[in-house]
């Protein structure tokens, strides 16, 4: 039966760890002493991290400005403005096209299906339908409305 990922990988860490001392090291004899794959011991030798540290592929947002995004949305709640989902996409996008600094290249935008994957990676973020407001209270928003109690007061 084959190793798993996690042993191979706790392989490779220790025969860094013996080779990380070594002035001119041979890779492929230490992969062959730790019974590891020799490309992948190369490659973690060189500085490349495993999969399972690595960022995804297809994220469009790196952690700190997930994190903005996710700080944004519990502002929002706090002051008791939910944010649509509309206005969740439109402030990722405006993270993407904040950092983007190559002036020759048009700033990355979010695809169809990101806040589905985002609400998905935030399991404590939840969509909910608005009721809808009462005719009164859809009256009292009106400019005009408004103008006129305030020239009363």
């Amino acid at each position: 039966m084959p190793d798993n990922d996690n042993l191979i990988e706790s392989r490779i860490q220790v025969a860094l760890h013996h080779i990380e001392g070594l002035n001119k090291p041979n890779i492929k004899a230490c992969a062959r002493t730790y019974n590891v794959p020799y490309q992948r011991l190369l490659a973690r030798y060189k500085g490349r991290p495993s999969l399972s540290e690595r960022r995804p592929n297809g994220r469009k947002l790196d952690e700190a400005q997930e994190s903005a995004l996710c700080r944004y949305i519990d502002y929002l709640d706090s002051i008791y403005i939910p944010p649509s989902r509309q206005d969740i996409a439109a402030t990722a996008n405006e993270i993407l096209t904040a950092g983007h600094v190559d002036p020759s290249s048009p700033a990355p935008t979010i695809g169809g299906h990101w806040l589905n994957r985002f609400m998905k990676r935030h399991p404590e973020y939840h969509i909910r339908r608005q009721r809808a407001m009462d005719i009164e209270r859809k009256k009292c928003l009106d400019k005009d409305t408004a103008r006129e109690f305030f020239t009363k007061y």
